[in-house]
Formats: structure tokens, sequence, C-alpha cells
């Protein structure tokens, strides 16, 4: 049944083919496969007013809708001139339309029509509003240079006409003239037909197949992989010793979902692209969690490996018995979480509420040694604890502890623990389940029915025959993907040195097409490659792995260091189109040319608060000079618009909003834009557009050689990954600042989930106000409390605690001279800033490697 957004969209576009302005267009674009319509995707056209300086040029106009519509008002972006944002006071640098009926604090009513949204954007066209401005210079020149601005727009309004608003489209094909070699190097055999089958996918499409399987040495793994250009494996190990004898290697595909056993950062270095296959054994696995709920509960179990039931998911099995589901997933939202049959929570404390608890996550920085005693203790009586994912992510002391002390509690897994010797001696035979061969007598079967600790004799989750075959033979498409279309698909770590193909033409684009070919010039592997001829155009990033867009500056920079010679033949065919496009390239570039090309540092370290006035904006300052001191290219963006602390600090040079330097720092602060009504301004903006401003600051700022950007955000349980991926950044990890005081721990709690759930490493807890030192006596003094932040925020032992002190001179820590050393004139807690904070990680470059793998 049609949603009631998509019935009024039915509704509009059939009204609007009955009766529409003269020149205006609008109509829902085509799927992605050229099959039907996306009725919540609309390109339009606006035609310039006559008499305006506008006229002459119809603008592109794209308005994507909700499943909330009318409810919420569509995002409108407006398509690039000339790979620019278009100029206009009021449109973001993403392209976005800062219109008042388009936000839904403000003027948004749900009667408002598609055809009165772009009358009204045709009206702001030649009418900005100056109280809401969203692009600097444009709204600069309006209010100080109207002749200037005038001139602008007239020559946009030209290039507009004359096909400014053309949309870029290459024709590239890589073919390798000689054959890559695929070796599927395993200790755990494939079954026969899955070989068989990988063997035939590589000869088919040119590739030579090899293999090594039930290796016993790793010695003859390295010989093996030295001449592999790719390699598939399951739960091989792959460490640093690895990849430095896989010279040649390029793409690595682990047949199954985990990659523990890589060392990603290792991959990385090497610029070997890691890939996993994830969902080809899901099945397997849900049959085995469910096997065992079973199994436990009817006392069958023989530890074989055995077929799957196809088609069937845990989740409907369990319902067949009558069971209420509930799942938590921080990379699934609550809707897609029950599109699947299960009632979402929100949280891991709440999952231990119920009966049974299946554990399917990977074992990672922030899973491992996660389910603690806390944890365990809280399950219900009767509790059943089912683990088919990895041993690592339970602290294995504490399961003995809590399966000991509660013999109702069960733990079932596939995956042995380390001290499974100590549990079964602590349980006693009775409550062990063994397997068992024979009948089983009145008495032993009593017995039996009490057991509470069941781990099969191996790793059996992807023990079926068919996800044996479905994981290496999905491996094999993803690297025939990789060489012969140039796809990066499932990529686990990052990007590696790539190959940028440059584009040629009388118009000088400002993206070009990346292929996801790593590190194959630099190796100089590049000998008899040409480039043909397939069409890629402007896809969604989304949809096709790492195919993306590209600044030119960088394609030029590794054409210039890379590939003088090492291409045997080149052809790239350009041309240019337009009309009704259904690609829009500021879907996927949203950087102006004004920015230079290192402005979008790579480490985004977000300082991060739940309450305000715990010390944040002092810790981010101290923190970014700590770094700055310690060699690093350091950056500080004041990202709390609503009430920025920098411009109190820290003054703009001669008044110009270029990040103002702070010895060897770099900032930046919405206060800058205007000292004295910043707090007017900041009060006014809405979420939305305090986005776009932090957008704005982080793209259209000439930060030089930063590498290392340290955010400060606004205090709050906001969603920070969503307010930074505006100006195209990703946190790579966050800084928590809190007080001992319980209340701000309880909200810094809620803080510390959120990040968690949106996939952003806590790099460290920072404790502000923690003591204070009496100055006749140096004693130390807690007057809120010694806590114990790490329990209670639920961390590991792994994320490290910055206490601080109560110091008065702490708040000129931002003035206090940076030539001097501390000494008996400094303030002590500026000194232990200092002095902390750049241990919070001991050391600055594995800090950096874990960031780069959390990007």
């Amino acid at each position: 049944m049609a949603s009631f957004a998509s019935r009024r969209l039915q509704k509009e576009r059939a009204e609007w083919r009955k009766d529409h302005p003269f020149g205006f267009s609008a109509k829902p674009m085509a799927n992605p496969d050229g099959k039907g319509q996306n009725l919540f995707r609309w390109i339009c056209g606006i035609p310039g007013r006559a008499g305006t300086p506008w006229e002459g040029a119809t603008y592109k106009l794209t308005m994507d809708f909700s499943e909330d519509y009318p409810g919420k008002p569509p995002k409108c972006k407006f398509v690039f001139v000339n790979g620019k944002v278009l100029f206009h006071p009021n449109i973001y640098p993403s392209g976005t339309v800062c219109l008042s009926i388009l936000n839904e604090d403000e003027d948004w009513k749900p009667s408002i029509t598609i055809k009165q949204i772009l009358l009204g954007v045709q009206d702001l066209l030649d009418n900005p509003n100056s109280a809401s401005p969203a692009q600097a210079e444009p709204f600069q020149l309006f209010t100080q240079n109207k002749e200037e601005y005038l001139r602008r727009v007239k020559q946009q309004a030209k290039d507009v006409a004359n096909g400014g608003q053309k949309l870029f489209r290459i024709t590239v094909v890589v073919e390798f003239m000689t054959p890559h070699t695929v070796l599927l190097a395993t200790t755990k055999p494939f079954a026969k037909d899955a070989v068989d089958a990988i063997k035939l996918i590589c000869e088919e499409h040119g590739l030579l197949f090899e293999k090594l399987e039930g290796y016993k040495d790793r010695a003859e793994l390295y010989e093996a992989v030295a001449s592999a250009e790719a390699c598939i494996v399951r739960s091989d190990v792959c460490d640093e010793e690895f990849f430095s004898h896989a010279k040649k290697l390029k793409v690595l595909v682990r047949a199954g979902a985990g990659v523990d056993a890589i060392d990603l950062p290792a991959a990385t270095n090497h610029g070997v692209c890691v890939q996993n296959t994830p969902g080809q054994n899901s099945n397997a696995v849900a049959e085995l969690a469910f096997g065992m709920l079973l199994a436990h509960k009817r006392n069958h179990f023989d530890g074989n490996s055995g077929t799957e039931i196809r088609g069937k998911f845990m989740i409907l099995a369990a319902q067949g018995f009558g069971m209420d589901i509930y799942a938590y997933d921080p990379f699934l939202t609550p809707d897609q979480i029950a599109d699947l049959g299960a009632e979402p929570l929100y949280d891991v404390p709440s999952i231990f509420k119920c009966d049974v608890v299946s554990l399917h996550v990977p074992a990672t920085r922030e899973t491992k040694r996660s389910i603690d005693e806390k944890l365990l203790r809280s399950m219900p009586k009767g509790g059943i604890l089912i683990n088919t994912a990895r041993k690592d992510i339970i602290q294995e002391a504490d399961l003995l502890k809590a399966l000991a002390e509660r013999p109702d509690l069960s733990y079932l897994a596939d995956d042995k623990p380390d001290n499974t010797e100590d549990i079964e001696e602590a349980l006693g035979a009775s409550r062990v389940k063994k397997q068992v061969i024979g009948v089983l007598g009145a008495d032993s079967l009593v017995a039996a029915l009490v057991w509470q600790f069941l781990v099969t004799p191996k790793k059996m989750g992807a023990q079926t025959a068919q996800a044996n075959s479905n994981s290496g033979i999905a491996a094999a498409k993803q690297i025939v993907e990789f060489f012969r279309g140039g796809l990066v698909k499932h990529q686990v770590n990052i990007n590696g040195p790539a190959l940028f193909l440059a584009l040629a033409g009388p118009v000088q684009p400002t993206a070009c097409i990346y292929l996801g070919l790593l590190d194959i010039v630099k190796r100089g592997s590049t000998e008899g490659m040409r480039v043909l001829g397939q069409d890629l155009g402007f896809d969604d990033p989304g949809t096709a792995g790492s195919l993306g867009t590209v600044p030119l500056w960088m394609i030029e920079e590794w054409m210039l260091r890379l590939c003088p010679s090492s291409l045997s033949s080149v052809e790239i065919m350009f041309s240019t189109f337009s009309g009704e496009s259904e690609e829009l390239p500021n879907d996927n570039y949203d950087r102006p040319l004004s920015a230079r090309p290192d402005a979008r540092p790579p480490y985004v370290i977000v300082v991060h608060s739940c309450k305000g006035g715990v010390g944040k904006s002092t810790v981010a300052f101290n923190l970014s000079l700590a770094l700055a001191d310690s060699g690093l290219d350091v950056g500080l963006v004041d990202a709390d618009v609503m009430g920025p602390s920098l411009p109190a600090f820290v003054k703009p040079e001669e008044g110009h909003v270029y990040p103002t330097a702070a010895g060897s720092l770099r900032c930046q602060s919405f206060g800058w834009l205007d000292v004295h009504k910043v707090a007017k301004q900041g009060a006014g903006l809405s979420a939305q557009s305090a986005k776009e401003v932090v957008a704005m600051m982080l793209t259209q700022t000439d930060y030089g050689s930063v590498k290392y950007l340290v955010v400060d955000c606004p205090p709050g349980t906001g969603d920070i990954p969503n307010l930074l991926l505006g100006g195209g950044v990703h946190p790579s990890c966050a800084v928590v600042v809190t007080t001992p005081h319980k209340l701000s721990l309880m909200d810094t709690k809620l803080g510390v989930d959120k990040i968690r759930r949106d996939g952003v490493t806590i790099g460290a807890i920072v404790e502000n106000m923690a003591y204070l030192e009496c100055p006749d006596c140096s004693r130390v003094i807690h007057p809120f409390g010694e806590a114990d932040p790490r329990a209670a925020l639920g961390l590991g032992d792994e994320v490290p605690v910055v206490e601080l002190p109560i110091e008065a001179t702490l708040s000129t820590s931002f003035t206090a001279p940076r030539d001097s050393p501390p000494g008996a004139g400094a303030p002590r807690g500026v000194k232990g800033i200092y002095d902390r904070l750049p241990m919070v990680i001991q050391d600055w470059g594995t800090f950096i490697a874990c960031l780069a793998v959390s990007m």
C-alpha cells in the first residue's frame, strides 16, 4: 500500500502536468537501473525572472522528499555551475537553498506545494534575504558592493544559458594486457565445488588461478603469495610479515565477514585493498545460533557440519516458535530493524534484559572484552547467552565467575574461550555439555538437562556447504570487478595509493572519475595497460564502493608524480550534455574551487561534552596546542556556532576570516563573521543552518598544510557525525570531557552511547575539575568525590582517562605565552594540561594509525 507521502507526490505530479508556471519544469528522476521513476527525488528547472539579472537562463534544482513529507519539507539543492555552487547569498556551499518556507522550524506548512516552492525559490534569486546569509562571498558583495554582485550574477546567467550547468561524462575502461594471478590460500580447504567455481570465474575473465590449501608452514604461504596480485583467504592470519612478502598484491578478499585476523593498517601501508564478503554465511550462522538454542532445550548436539534451511532467517524461525524478537545494531536505523521483523532496542544493556541473547558482532577495539560481569549479571533468571561471533568480545574471567555463581545462566558458543578448562572445572561435569555416544539412561538424562556451558568442537559458524561455496564465489567475483571494472566492493581498510585518470577536452572539469585500482602506478605494474571505453559517468558513490569523484588538483598531482611514462596507451573520451539529466555532480562533489586542496584534513578529533560549562573548549584548545607542540600540523574549528568561544581569546588577522594562527595552531570560528552580532546570529540559527555553517567552515577554509583537525563540538547529546558530514568530514575519534559529578556522568553516558552507535571511536576521557591542591599543604582534595568514569560510561580499560585539576589560573591558558616554558610563573593547571594531554595516547604515531583504520 502506498504511503501518504507517495500518494501526495503522485497527486502533485498529476496537478503539475495539468497546470504549471510557464518556463518551469519538474518531474521525478529515473531510478539508477533505468526502470521506473523515483517519486521521492525530482529534477526541476527554474527560469530567471524577466527584467532581472537572472533572466535568460534556467537553473537546475533537485528536490529530495522523505517519507515524512508533507510533514517535513523537501531538501532543495541547485546543480553546480561549471563546477561551482550557484552564486547567491542564500545558497549554501553544498547547493542547498536557505529559504524560510523550506525550514520546518520556520515557515514550512504541509499545505505548501511543489509549485509554490519553485515560485518562492525564483523570487529568492532576485530578492536575497540578507538576514540569513549562507554563502560568504556573495553575501559580502550584495551588502557592500552591489554593482559587482550584479555583474557576477549576469555573467553567471550567461554561463548557464550557454551550457554552464552541463554535466560531465567520460568514457573509460582499463584493460590489462598481461593476466593477473589470483591465489586461493587457506589452511581450511574450500569444498571442491567451491574451488572449481572460483577457478572457472577467474579463467572466464582472463585471470590466472593458483591455489594453496591446507598449508602447514607459513613459509609455503609467503612463497605462494609473492607472485600473487589477488588473494582469497578464510580465517588465515595476514600480518605485517605476510604483506611484506606479498610484493605484487593489490587486493586481499576475506571469504567471510570477520577480518580480525588481518592487520588492516599493515595492508593499508602496503597499498593493499582489503575486502570481505558480508552476508554470504548469514543463514548458516543464524541457523547455528538457533540450533544451539534448541540443542540446549532438547539436548541434541553432535558437532558435525550440516546443511542450511535455505531462505530462512533466525528472526522468522524464532517467531515461528512464538518468541518476541528484539535487536540492537548501531549501524541500522530502528526502521531497518523493524523491517526485519524485530523490535528495535537502543543500547547493549537493554539487549541483556532479554531471556535469550545472541551475539553477532566483530572483534574490534570497541567490542573486545565489552561483555563483562555487569552485563552477564543483568540477564534474567534462566538467561541464555549465545556467542557465534568471536570469543574476544567476552571478558572470560567475568564469564567464569558469572556461570559459577549463577547455575541458572547458560553460555553457548562456537568459539571456545581460552579458559574453557577452568570453566569446566568450576562448573563440574553435570553442568557442562559433552558429546555423548549411545543412549542416556534416566539418571544421565536428568543430569544432562541442567547443563549450562556448551562450546562446539571447532568454529562452526560458516560450516555449511552453501556458505562455504557462496563466500568463495563472492570473493572471486569481487576480484574480477576490481581488476576488470575498477570497482572496490566491501572494502574494510582505507584507500591506499590509487590511480587517477585526468579528463581531456575543451572544457576543464572540476571533478573526475576515480578508479579504485590501488597502487598500480606506484608499483610500476602498468606496463601493457590501456584505457578503452566503458561508460562510468557520475554514479552515486554509495552504490559502487569507492567509485566517486575527486578534485582536479589531486589528479594533476598524481599524474605528474606517478604516470609520466608508465601507461603504454591511454585513450580518454570527454563529452558534455545538458537537459534534464538524472546525474548531478554536486551530489558527489561539494567543495567550491575557492578552497585549497588540503583544506579538508584527513584526521579529525572531535572534543565533545554533554554538559555545558565542564571545560570542553578549554580542553579542545589546549589539546590542539599540545598536539602542535609535539610537531604535528594542527587546526582547531570552533563548531559551537550557537555559542562560539574562540573569538574571546583569539582575534582574526586584520578582520579577515582566514584560519587565525595561534603559535603553530590554525583556528577557525563562526564568531569571527561578526564578533558583535555573533550571540544574536548564533541564537537564531536552526539545527539545519548550524550544520550548513559548520560545513562552510570545513569546506571554505584554507587550512594550509594542516593534517590533524580538532573540532570543538557543541555541548549536548546531539548527532555529532551528522553535524560534520555536511562538510564531508567523518570523525576519526572523540575526546569526551566531563566532570566527576554524578549528573555530568549520567548525561555523558547518553552522549558516549550515541557516539559509539554512530561508529566513532572514543579516544580518551578527560575528567575536568577532578581535584584541587591545597595551596598551603599541597594535599589533594576531590570536592566532587572520586569517580570511576570508565565504569560510569561503560568503557573498557583501553580508553585512557586524564584527570585535570581545579585551577584558578586555568582560564588564562588561552592567552598564556607559548614561547616560554611553564615554570615558576606559569599556571599549574596549564602545565598540567600540557603534561597530560599529549600522554592521552603514549605513541601518537600509533594513535594516528588507529585513526586511519577508523576512518
